[in-house]
């Protein structure tokens, strides 16, 4: 399963089935030539989150060993507690601006407060800041359901965010993020498709992450090109 993305197209491509599969078959390949090229910054993430929480159900393998005393879960825990607590946002203050500048600035600031509230901001930004700590990576990724629809978020995991470390310097021009997504979900989604859905291998054939799971769940890939 794949969707994708450049930013001069649609946000769903949409071809004959013919390049579409050849499309999304080319998509793939690149996210897993990419996933190759950080797999060393993939198994620090885990390592990472097996010191803050020993029971963390990403594996490489082997099952991880319990600290006897872990100090670090609560060094992070308060540190995103104090950061979260203050309610970090974004102001609109004029320097030196008129009165109709000022007046501007507060609606805008308005305008923003309500876009963090409506979007959940703030309860999906405990997780993205405790990633942060625990694995170098926080990310939250802004979205639109559907066209004209209102902004949402979701926290993604960092062990989903793929892209290739060796031409990742400043802002990548490739960016894929996996999803392990239940098989009965896809088919209620896309029930034109039953067919091909079941037919896909499960996620514990292809994903190192989900090696020896017992959920059948199917790996589906979204992934971002900025033209050249």
């Amino acid at each position: 399963m794949i969707r994708y993305a450049t930013a001069s197209t649609e946000l769903f491509w949409r071809d004959d089935a013919k390049t579409s599969e050849r499309r999304a078959e080319a998509v793939i390949s690149s996210a897993r030539a990419a996933e190759r090229s950080q797999s060393d910054r993939a198994q620090r993430i885990v390592r990472a989150g097996e010191l803050y929480d020993p029971h963390v159900p990403l594996r490489i393998g082997t099952a991880a060993t319990a600290l006897r005393t872990n100090i670090i879960a609560p060094y992070v825990d308060t540190w995103v507690s104090h950061i979260c607590a203050a309610r970090p946002r974004p102001m609109w203050i004029p320097m030196d601006g008129t009165h109709d500048d000022h007046m501007r600035a507060k609606l805008l600031l308005a305008w923003s407060d309500h876009l963090f509230q409506a979007a959940e901001v703030y309860r999906h930004a405990h997780g993205a800041a405790r990633d942060a700590c625990v694995s170098g990576l926080g990310v939250l990724r802004p979205f639109r359901p559907r066209v004209g629809a209102p902004i949402e978020l979701e926290r993604i995991h960092p062990i989903h965010v793929v892209m290739d470390d060796a031409v990742g310097v400043g802002l990548p021009d490739e960016l894929y993020i996996r999803r392990p997504i239940a098989r009965t979900k896809l088919r209620a989604l896309y029930p034109e498709h039953e067919k091909e859905i079941d037919a896909a291998p499960g996620a514990h054939v292809t994903s190192w992450y989900l090696y020896g799971t017992t959920l059948d769940v199917v790996e589906c890939w979204e992934a971002w090109h900025l033209p050249p």
